[in-house]
């Protein structure tokens, strides 16, 4: 229960806190690091830490993931339901292209990225050329009318 509740709340509680005091902008500074697998000693407490923080931000509803902005940087937070997941391998320009024209989209580093894959049970949209297009035409018949 600590290792896959109460420490990951605490770790919610923590970003909220470093972003409401504008002392982090990007909260993957602040994500906890992959752990290898561990067969005994401490390291088995903390293996499943960065999925358990995955999860709990996620059933949350925190709104922490940073969106980007039409120029690249952080436009505001929001929560995991709210965003388009981009993966680090995804051009920055069609990102920027996309952000332009509404869809809001957080890109985590890779280590964290890599962790939506092994969440089966949290709730996120992945970017995709199908999701971008329907968000787009959504965003355009808002814009027109």
């Amino acid at each position: 229960m600590l290792f896959e509740e109460l420490i990951p709340r605490t770790w919610v509680a923590l970003f909220h806190t470093l972003l409401d005091g504008e002392h982090l902008s990007d909260i993957f500074h602040a994500w906890p690091p992959l752990q290898g697998t561990n067969q005994h000693g401490d390291g088995i407490n903390w293996q499943h830490s960065p999925e358990s923080l995955l999860l709990c931000i996620g059933n949350t509803g925190s709104s922490c993931w940073p969106v980007l902005a039409p120029d690249g940087t952080v436009a505001n937070h929001n929560d995991l339901s709210s965003v388009f997941v981009a993966g680090a391998s995804e051009e920055m320009d069609v990102l920027q292209a996309l952000t332009t024209f509404g869809l809001e989209i957080t890109r985590p580093p890779d280590h964290v990225f890599a962790i939506f894959g092994v969440c089966d049970d949290l709730d996120f949209t992945p970017l995709s050329p199908e999701g971008a297009h329907s968000a787009l035409l959504v965003s355009c018949c808002l814009m027109w009318s």
